[in-house]
């Protein structure tokens, strides 16, 4: 558990730190080509595929530059998914923690 928070409070730590510096920060994204002003990732002169949307369109990956308060558009929905995935695990480690807790506590006497 402590190392844990202890993880957490880095991450913290060294995202306010950037953000007091005025770091902008850049990731790569899947999202649509042929777009004037964005700079897509490229691999022997071509852009890279990341699969197609939900209308068929070619997407391609994007170097985005994450400053400002506006989201990468997706970013939401990457969001609940791994919180989700966070919120079952620790769902999970608690179930098995009280059945262990009962099962460890059937032999006391009260």
């Amino acid at each position: 558990m402590r190392a844990v928070v202890l993880v957490l409070l880095l991450v913290v730590s060294s995202w306010a730190c950037a953000q007091a510096s005025g770091v902008q920060f850049s990731g790569v994204v899947c999202g649509p080509g042929g777009l004037a002003g964005v700079t897509y990732v490229q691999a022997s002169g071509r852009a890279v595929d990341c699969g197609v949307d939900s209308s068929g369109a070619q997407l391609v990956l994007q170097v985005s530059t994450l400053s400002g308060d506006r989201p990468v558009e997706g970013g939401e929905q990457i969001g609940i998914d791994l919180g989700a995935a966070v919120i079952a695990v620790m769902a999970t480690a608690w179930g098995i923690r009280a059945l262990r807790n009962l099962l460890n506590s059937s032999g006391d006497e009260a």
